[in-house]
This record gives structure tokens, C-alpha cells and sequence, in this order.
């Protein structure tokens, strides 16, 4: 839900700064100040969206929109674009929970308070973007008309750890098993973590809750084609709105997840529980998504804006 509601506040964003610049300001290849705009032939220039500067949770490590872009003119309406996304983000969340050994054991005594301890579910994700295109763009003026279209290859991974206050134990007098109530996490920002669940586990004696998760390498191969406009602030400085759509081809690698649980065997010699951990295998997938590229939630056009700083070029506009 987060990643759909970033997508869709920088699309409108992106339509109002489009309108913005096409009703209030004239086009022209002058400044105020007698300098001339637009890029030179020979020059490069580095681009980022304004709005993971100001905006935390706008940055999603996971879209492509929010990359570092460099481009390269070969002359003064023709563009090469490459780009990056490279980064690494850790979360990680505490919830109370009722101490269920100390609670079975104690005895009550009101008006004292209920016993407790802690669990944690940490998640940590990486991604490598890359990405190739050619943009296109109107003579040279205050605004310029741009387009073109870009391939992107990128890798990403999430891991996840979950810890638990209440220790399993076999004891017959005082056992602690997993607890549906007790052991399952969720937050608001991520939902709910599915980390209790019924597992197809030889013997098992109720639930199993995760101690690790790991999603497996996902591999993205897309393309896009855009159109947008760049208004010159400054003759070195622009701010650009840019409209497009892309179709995404992923590839998600067999994940695994890492069970605890109580149980017991009925081979010979096996007369009581024990507790122990399963490692399941989780699914792949191969998908085609048409979708704004770099966010796999939703389907439509996406909207960026990036700010533009263009290097010192002896060349002229040609």
C-alpha cells in the first residue's frame, strides 16, 4: 500500500509540475539574467528525484524512479542516459508479549503486572539497478520538450529474522509450546509478518513459528519510453517532469524459510517431545507485468521529476 501510494503522489505530482510549466512560463533560449540554457554538445549532467531529499519514506529502495542518472549529450538534443540504483536497508521492530513461562508459573498476586518479554522481527533488503536509454529533446529553450526510452536490468534481495522472548520447552510440568497469539508479529508498515502458521512437519505438536526468511534473488529485466519536459532554473540547474510506462519481465528464485517447532518422532526409541527446526522451500515465479517500472505494485503510468545539474562544457548548442 505504501509503494502504491508513492506512486501515485508522484504521478499527480509530476502532472501538476507538467502543467504548471506549460501555462506560467514562456519559452524561451534566454534567461533573466542574459544567459543562454539547454545543454551542450559534449556535456554531462546528473539527475535525481527531488523528492527523496525530502521525503523519507518516498525513497523505496526497490524503484528505479528514485535512481542517480547520468547523461551524456552528444550534441545538444540528443542524450545518452544511464543510471543507478544501488542500496541497503535494515528495520527492525520490537512487540510485547506476555511472558508465558514466568505467567504459568507465578503466582498471582494482584495488583501486580503481568509478566513479559520480548520479540523482534528484523528485515534487510538490497538492490542493484542499472539502466541504458536514449532521450531526445526540443531546440534549445527555457523548457524543453524531451523523450526517448530506457532498458533496465536489476537485482534485489530481502532477508528477514525473527527472535522470540518465549523459549520453547518440553518440560512435561511447564511447556511452552508456539502460540498463535503470543508469537505471530505484524506493524503497519509491513503487515502481517505470516511467521506462525500449521507446517506440513513430520510430527509435529501444533503451530511452528520462523526463526529466518529469505526471499531468494529476484531478477528484473524491463523497458520504458517516456516524454516530459526540463525547465531551465538556472543555466548549470533544471527541474523535470517526466511521464512513462514500461512492461517488466521478473524472475523470482526459490526462497526458504527456517521453522521451530515441538515434536516427536515414532521411530524406535522416541517416547517424548523434543523441539527442533525445518527448512522449507518456498516458491519461485516468472512474471510479466505491464507496470510503472521499478514499482511492481501497480499497474499505469508513473510520474518523476528530477533535478538536473549540468557540468561546465566548452561546446556550443548544435
Amino acid at each position: 500500500m505504501l509503494m502504491r501510494y508513492n506512486t501515485m503522489k508522484g504521478y499527480f505530482s509530476t502532472i501538476i509540475l507538467l502543467c504548471v510549466i506549460t501555462l506560467q512560463v514562456k519559452s524561451q533560449s534566454i534567461l533573466p539574467t542574459g544567459d543562454s540554457v539547454g545543454p551542450l554538445s559534449k556535456q554531462w549532467a546528473l539527475s535525481i528525484n527531488p523528492l527523496v531529499l525530502f521525503t523519507k519514506n518516498q525513497f523505496q529502495l526497490s524503484d528505479i524512479s528514485q535512481q542517480l542518472t547520468a547523461r551524456y549529450f552528444n550534441s545538444a538534443r540528443q542524450a545518452i542516459r544511464l543510471g543507478l540504483s544501488l542500496g541497503f536497508d535494515r528495520d527492525q521492530y520490537t512487540f510485547t508479549t506476555v511472558n508465558r513461562a514466568a505467567s504459568s508459573s507465578t503466582i498471582i498476586s494482584f495488583p501486580s503486572p503481568i509478566a513479559t518479554t520480548e520479540n523482534n522481527w528484523a528485515k534487510q533488503s538490497l538492490v542493484l539497478g542499472l539502466t541504458y536509454g536514449r532521450e531526445s529533446r526540443s531546440a534549445p529553450a527555457r523548457i524543453q520538450g524531451i523523450w526517448g526510452w530506457e532498458t533496465t536490468v536489476q537485482w534485489s534481495k530481502t532477508t528477514e529474522q525473527f527472535s522470540y522472548g518465549n523459549l520453547l520447552d518440553v518440560s512435561p510440568t511447564a511447556p511452552v509450546y508456539v502460540d498463535t497469539t503470543g508469537d505471530a508479529m505484524r506493524n503497519t508498515e509491513w503487515g502481517e509478518a505470516g511467521n506462525v502458521a500449521l507446517m506440513p512437519i513430520q510430527g509435529v505438536a501444533g503451530y511452528s513459528r520462523i526463526l529466518n526468511r529469505s526471499s531468494g534473488s529476484q531478477f528484473t529485466l524491463g523497458g520504458r519510453i517516456f516524454a516530459g519536459v526540463d525547465y531551465f532554473i538556472r543555466p548549470q540547474f533544471s527541474l523535470g517532469a517526466e511521464l512513462g510506462w514500461g512492461t517488466l519481465f521478473v524472475w523470482q528464485a526459490r526462497g526458504y524459510s527456517t521453522w521451530q517447532s515441538m515434536g516427536q518422532s515414532n521411530t524406535q526409541g522416541s517416547s517424548e517431545l523434543k523441539t527442533g527446526t525445518t527448512v522449507i522451500d518456498d516458491e519461485g515465479f516468472f512474471k510479466i507485468r505491464t507496470s510503472t517500472m521499478g514499482s511492481f505494485n501497480y499497474k499505469g503510468f508513473n510520474g518523476i521529476l528530477r533535478l538536473t545539474v549540468y557540468f561546465n562544457s566548452k561546446s556550443k548548442n548544435t
